[in-house]
């Protein structure tokens, strides 16, 4: 019985795991949480970045019912992005992919009808395509111990074999 609870558990629990993005920021304003996550952790130019945006009340955590939500996408020199975003319960996620490194600013703005609830800025910086990040230093660093392993159980076993009558 206990193993079918502990079953039940880990997949119900599943999707929630799965489903933060990997960084994100928040912001409180006037009472509202305004939550941005990403993915992956390490955005970078040319390759499509996970996007989401919710809207929560900041004591309850319950999703605030706004009808849009306009949104922009800018950095130094230009406006890359600028739309209305459909809402689904608080929230929109989108994919997107930033044309250059560099630091951009995403304009968050949640309104119900005319009326603005809430607008906050968040600062996301973009890596060049050729820069490597944490994370793909981190796999090579991984596979190379990988590669050193093998060779060194290979070399073991040839030398076994070898003495082997």
């Amino acid at each position: 019985m206990k193993r079918h609870i502990a079953w039940i558990i880990l997949i119900v629990t599943m999707p929630l795991v799965f489903s933060h993005l990997d960084a994100g920021e928040d912001h409180v304003v006037n009472g509202y949480l305004l939550d941005l996550g990403y993915a992956p952790e390490y955005p970078l130019a040319g390759e499509k970045v996970s996007l989401v945006v919710n809207l929560v009340n900041e004591t309850t955590e319950e999703s605030i019912n706004a009808t849009s939500m306009w949104l922009r996408i800018s950095n130094e020199q230009d406006v890359v992005f600028a739309g209305i975003m459909a809402l689904d319960q608080g929230g929109s996620s989108f994919t997107y992919v930033f044309p250059s490194g560099g630091k951009y600013t995403i304009t968050a703005q949640f309104r119900d009808g005319e009326h603005i609830i809430a607008q906050t800025d968040y600062e996301l910086e973009v890596q060049e395509t050729a820069n490597t990040t944490p994370n793909q230093t981190r796999s090579y660093i991984i596979a190379l111990v990988i590669i050193v392993l093998i060779a060194i159980l290979y070399t073991r076993y040839s030398q076994k074999k070898k003495h082997l009558p």
